[in-house]
């Protein structure tokens, strides 16, 4: 398996399982920290809409994110700075010194007030 942002190949596996198939693997890449499932298989057309994950109720994916969905932010200010300055991953473990719990909730929020987060969540394939 190769990292889809940066190619890498070294992973490590984090805690947890999947709720519905706990044979899947949560990996977390050495390189660049973008956690991802070891397979994505068992993702079909209508997998979401009709997975029984709402109580059953027939919703397509995209109104239900509207009215449940939450900014969810991963990384630090520091991250993002070094990503910009340096073109690479790592800046909240390489500049920790500048991140703060106050620091990383202000920059949280004010993400969340422009409606931008650092999570994506999508499913994507290279063509051949």
């Amino acid at each position: 398996m190769k990292c889809y942002l940066c190619n890498a190949t070294k992973f490590i596996k984090r805690k947890g399982q999947v709720r519905d198939n706990p044979d899947l693997k949560i990996l977390e890449c050495l390189s660049c920290g973008l956690v991802a499932l070891n397979s994505h298989d068992h993702v079909r057309a209508g997998h979401y809409e009709n997975s029984g994950m709402h109580e059953n109720q027939n919703q397509i994916m995209e109104l239900w994110f509207s009215e449940t969905a939450e900014d969810d932010q991963r990384y630090s200010l520091s991250n993002h700075l070094y990503w910009v300055s340096r073109g690479q991953p790592g800046g909240h473990k390489e500049w920790e010194s500048l991140n703060s719990p106050d620091l990383n909730d202000e920059y949280a929020k004010a993400l969340e007030k422009i409606g931008k987060s650092d999570t994506i969540i999508g499913i994507f394939e290279k063509e051949n």
